[in-house]
């Protein structure tokens, strides 16, 4: 028997998959798939298949990533939790390749994968 949250999707089988899908692609998704569901279009059962392919593709297209960027900024906080690291930056730089984006706040959440698989 699987246990469902208020929607009746099944949670993230692993730490590392609930960061996904707390990605603002991965809550656009759910927030999708939860109206689907109210209006009888999807069942949970179709739900829960469509996010675990979507944690499944997010891990693939990871370990395809080349590009690699760089991150600046004025440390506001810390901390480290459950073997979750969380830093709130202000005033930051974002590079990649030729581009720089700056970035008044950003939030970044850093695990260890191999932890969490």
């Amino acid at each position: 028997m699987c246990i469902r949250d208020r929607d009746g999707i099944v949670p993230a089988k692993s730490v590392t998959s609930q960061l996904y899908r707390e990605t603002a692609v991965g809550k656009a998704l759910m927030e999708a798939l939860q109206e689907m569901i109210r209006l009888g279009k999807f069942g949970p059962d179709l739900s829960t298949l469509v996010m675990q392919q979507f944690d499944q593709s997010f891990v693939v297209a990871q370990q395809k990533v080349t590009q690699e960027a760089t991150i600046k900024g004025h440390i506001h906080t810390y901390r480290f939790i459950d073997g979750v690291w969380t830093f709130m930056l202000e005033d930051a730089l974002f590079k990649s390749g030729n581009d720089s984006v700056p970035v008044d706040y950003l939030e970044i959440i850093a695990t260890d994968s191999k932890s969490y698989s």
